[in-house]
């Protein structure tokens, strides 16, 4: 019979590794990485949250207290640090907002259930608990909605939403911004068509000028001036070659 010398079975993982037995050991270390996340956002959270020093990997620092930022230049490599991370930008790309407050949040949803599994509860009726607590949270949020879209042509209501969005990051630019938004978007929108798509929406730079200067408008911008002395031409035919 063959057999085989006893050798450490870190010898096969990266140095530094560790490795934990048992489910109350694994789900701890899960945990502890989640409130190590939270430690790190919560104090540069809220309107008087602290700045922190992020070295990034060219060597340039930058001073933030933002939540995405902070949490882009972080390198984790524990699973659920990453996955924690990808709902996080998850939130940032729908919603633009409350990056950091998922982390928190999260942290101590498991701080909670941690707490229940030490009462002698099984984890499948905490998944239930909390599955029960989520369909509530969504019932309730349904009884607390002050303005509900129904018009999605309505520019007024929709660039009221709209501010509250992209006030966070242009503050002071939300309420001129916010109109020709909502015009852009309208534009996408048909009678059977009730879902707006941003890839009919191009944003051109310009440079020079201010942000008082910004216009909106349906039809094709072409960085280029023209060839000839014409520089104006109302109800003209337009003949564009695409070359390869």
């Amino acid at each position: 019979m063959m057999k085989f010398k006893n050798f450490n079975s870190l010898s096969i993982l990266e140095e530094g590794s560790r490795l934990f037995f048992g489910f109350g050991d694994v789900l701890l270390k899960n945990i502890e990485t989640c409130n190590f996340l939270k430690e790190i956002i919560s104090s540069s959270y809220g309107p008087e949250g602290m700045n922190k020093l992020i070295t990034l990997n060219s060597g340039k620092s930058i001073i933030s207290n933002n939540s995405l930022d902070i949490l882009k230049n972080l390198n984790l490599n524990h699973p659920i640090s990453k996955l924690i991370l990808f709902f996080s930008f998850s939130q940032e790309i729908n919603l633009g907002d409350s990056t950091g407050f998922i982390i928190i949040f999260t942290s101590e949803l498991l701080n909670q259930a941690f707490e229940l599994l030490k009462d002698g509860y099984h984890i499948s009726e905490i998944i239930q608990g909390f599955s029960e607590a989520g369909r509530l949270s969504l019932n309730l949020i349904e009884t607390l909605v002050t303005v509900k879209l129904t018009d999605f042509f309505n520019l007024k209501i929709m660039s009221s939403l709209i501010s509250l969005i992209i006030g966070k990051n242009i503050q002071g630019l939300e309420n001129f911004l916010a109109p020709q938004i909502a015009y852009a978007c309208t534009q996408t929108l048909s009678s059977s068509k009730k879902k707006i798509s941003i890839n009919d929406i191009r944003v051109v730079k310009v440079l020079g000028g201010s942000f008082e200067q910004i216009k909106t408008i349906n039809g094709t911008i072409v960085l280029k001036d023209t060839e000839g002395r014409i520089k104006k031409k109302k109800k003209a035919n337009f003949l564009i070659f695409l070359g390869i």
